[in-house]
């Protein structure tokens, strides 16, 4: 045989390594399997620290608009309490005023009792210290 045939079946046998090494899971060096092996690990670090940064701002964003919903969920819930608390107190704020009312008209009524009573019983004081006794009679 001549030696570029030589040649040729020792290439041959080769590449059939290579490609039976490819398919078999195998490494051959210099093959484009191991070239992506060890170009591999960055590309996929790279990639995961990406989806991790993606992850990151997905659960921040998830978070704000959990806290966002639980804050309105609370302030409705304050609301349907407050409501009821702000009438009550409007009616109590009425109920004080009337009984302001009430107590000033007493007051006055009082004065107005106190002035008809002095009334009454100065002209019975003027009569008892000038005159003596005097009977008196009920009306």
């Amino acid at each position: 045989m001549s030696l570029f045939l030589k040649r040729l079946d020792a290439l041959e046998q080769r590449i059939d390594s290579q490609i039976a090494g490819v398919w078999l899971g195998g490494e051959t060096s210099g093959s484009p399997r191991t070239t992506t092996q060890r170009d591999l690990p960055s590309e996929i670090s790279s990639q995961i620290e990406g989806i991790e940064a993606r992850l990151r701002c997905d659960l921040g964003r998830h978070n704000e608009e959990l806290i966002s919903a639980l804050r309105a969920s609370l302030e409705k819930q304050i609301e349907k309490r407050i409501e009821p608390l702000q009438a009550e107190m409007a009616a109590q704020r009425a109920s004080l005023h009337k009984l302001s009312e009430y107590s000033l008209r007493t007051e006055k009524n009082m004065q107005r009792l106190l002035e008809g009573l002095d009334r009454l019983v100065a002209p019975q004081n003027s009569r008892s210290n000038g005159t003596g006794p005097t009977s008196s009679h009920a009306d």
